[in-house]
């Protein structure tokens, strides 16, 4: 029951009012497989980015990239943020939720997590 209750809050996210968080590596796959208007957001340099990165991820290395592309998104798109570790995406979705995103996440323990965990990365 607990599964699908998350596929259902996955699939989809507009059922919440205000939804921001942490995701697994594995919630932050099947976010990004299921839901078809996500949009990916690296917060890493553009080396890291460039050296490999999450498939169909958006390099948005300081805030003056996140806001260029996060002014031509709609306020209730959700938005999936990630970085190495876990900080920076954090400070990321604190500007997103101060410019009134709705449904943003982060990747919890990052890129470091995902690429241990083993899901698919583009590499350079």
């Amino acid at each position: 029951m607990r599964n699908y209750l998350l596929l259902l809050f996955l699939i989809f996210p507009c059922l919440t009012l205000y939804a921001q968080g942490n995701l697994t590596a594995k919630q932050f796959s099947l976010f990004m497989d299921t839901c078809k208007n996500v949009v990916v957001i690296d917060v890493r340099n553009k080396e890291e980015f460039l050296e490999e990165r999450i498939p169909g991820a958006i390099s948005c290395e300081n805030k003056d990239a996140l806001f260029q592309v996060t002014d031509t998104i709609d306020k209730q798109q959700p938005i999936l943020v990630y970085c190495n570790m876990g900080n920076r995406s954090k400070s990321a979705l604190e500007l997103l939720k101060n410019k009134g995103f709705k449904n943003i996440y982060q990747l919890k323990k990052g890129f470091v997590e995902w690429r241990r965990k083993g899901y698919p990365i583009v590499q350079n």
